[in-house]
């Protein structure tokens, strides 16, 4: 089971991160991606809100890949549609920020991260043997 955070220390881990970490938090995309995944799965409202909260988690740096797909396949989806919920995660959502934060942020602003670990936020999430 992973922590619970309250809003305004989620807030504050929000300030740490690059800029191209919260705006792909905040990103009309993201939530798209998100939501067109549920959708596509037919999961529950419930679900589609814990995979997205697992998602700000972890592109957060609060949770690492395996705590993610851990709490994914507690949340009861099965495990080909966690297969595909990270799939299209990564390819949506993780590499365009990866190659974002390696082109550098183009406001030349970079903010240094305090007690989060953004680099694992930045790893693809590999699927093994879910």
């Amino acid at each position: 089971m992973i922590r619970s955070y309250t809003n305004d220390e989620l807030l504050k881990f929000m300030d740490a991160v690059p800029v191209p970490v919260q705006k792909a938090i905040e990103s009309h995309l993201t939530a798209k991606t998100i939501s067109g995944l549920g959708t596509q799965l037919g999961l529950h409202i419930d679900v589609i809100g814990k995979v997205a909260e697992l998602n700000v988690l972890m592109l957060l740096g609060l949770i690492n890949q395996n705590e993610f797909l851990q709490e994914l396949i507690a949340a009861g989806i099965p495990d080909a549609d966690v297969k595909q919920i990270v799939a299209e995660i990564n390819q949506k959502i993780f590499t365009p920020l990866r190659a974002e934060m390696e082109k550098g942020n183009s406001e030349g602003e970079k903010k240094e991260v305090a007690a989060v670990r953004p680099a694992s936020a930045l790893r693809p999430v590999v699927v093994s043997d879910v």
